[in-house]
């Protein structure tokens, strides 16, 4: 809000030299507060952009669309609405997958992928599922990433080391150690989802070839993980939306399907009662009701 509000007395070349970092993001502020829109408003649309371009996609791949959002709520939605830049970003690239498999040419795809990074250049990891995506799944390949998953804890110094010296030429914020708190839960459970996907790997390919390319974003994600908790894990998010189509296909191969998805969702929705946040997000309309309770 407050860069919202900000934006709005600026004039463009003030504004132009205050942020230089996912300038993609301000400019929209900056637009959008001169055309007077409220910032409730904004915020508004810019989560029904989000979240209908989140549930467009998983409508349009999941064999399982309630099992799917029932994952994206439990594990994914509450970090989702603490990063509203890298939410957009993520958002333009779904926008992207999805023109792809439309035949859209590649220059205007590229062109959502430039857009995406100047919203939040962490948007540029895209760049390391894009080749990975192209390995055909079997016996090999699954080996590489899980050797690849295995190597990144197991050389988690240096995968920071490497991070910090990419975040740096970007200007983003650097990470010298490792956050205190480390997502031990959220790692356990993607190292028995990714030893799944390995079990269930002929079952994925002979029935559901369509998700093939995304078999290797659960691995991604997991050697993403491998950096920690705090800010940084949020590179790890970009594979969530996969993560949510990937496990229900996964879960098909246990018979029956329903009490396997009925028992992933139950836990799912344990863990995440658990550790839900009550405290920190509220309405706009709360503040001015807990200013007058201060008073």
């Amino acid at each position: 809000r407050s860069s919202y509000l900000r934006a709005a007395s600026m004039d463009f070349p003030t504004f132009f030299k205050t942020f230089k970092i996912d300038s993609g993001f301000y400019y929209l502020h900056w637009a959008c507060s001169k055309i007077g829109i409220p910032w409730q408003a904004y915020l508004l649309l810019i989560s029904f952009f989000v979240l209908g371009t989140f549930c467009y996609w998983i409508y349009e791949n999941s064999e399982d669309v309630v099992a799917s959002m029932i994952i994206f709520e439990a594990m994914f939605l509450t970090v989702w609405m603490g990063s509203l830049r890298q939410d957009v970003a993520m958002a333009l690239l779904l926008i992207a997958l999805m023109l792809e498999k439309r035949g859209v040419k590649k220059i205007f795809l590229i062109g959502i992928i430039v857009v995406a990074v100047l919203f939040h250049s962490t948007a540029l990891i895209v760049l390391v599922y894009i080749p990975l995506r192209m390995i055909p799944i079997n016996k090999i390949s699954v080996a590489f990433f899980a050797a690849f998953s295995v190597f990144a804890f197991v050389f988690r110094n240096n995968f920071l080391s490497g991070i910090n010296s990419i975040a740096s030429l970007l200007g983003r914020t650097t990470y010298e150690n490792f956050y205190k708190d480390n997502p031990t839960n959220l790692i356990f459970l993607t190292a028995v989802i990714a030893c799944l996907a390995i079990f269930s790997m002929s079952f994925i390919i002979e029935n559901y070839p369509q998700v093939e390319r995304y078999f290797c974003t659960i691995f991604i994600m997991l050697a993403f993980l491998a950096l920690g908790g705090g800010a940084i894990v949020r590179l790890a998010w970009y594979f969530g939306p996969f993560f949510c189509v990937m496990l229900p296909v996964i879960l098909k191969r246990f018979k029956p399907y329903g009490l396997a998805i009925s028992l992933a969702m139950g836990i799912l929705i344990i863990l995440y009662l658990r550790g839900v946040d009550t405290t920190t997000y509220y309405f706009f309309w709360n503040e001015t009701r807990m200013l007058l309770e201060g008073i």
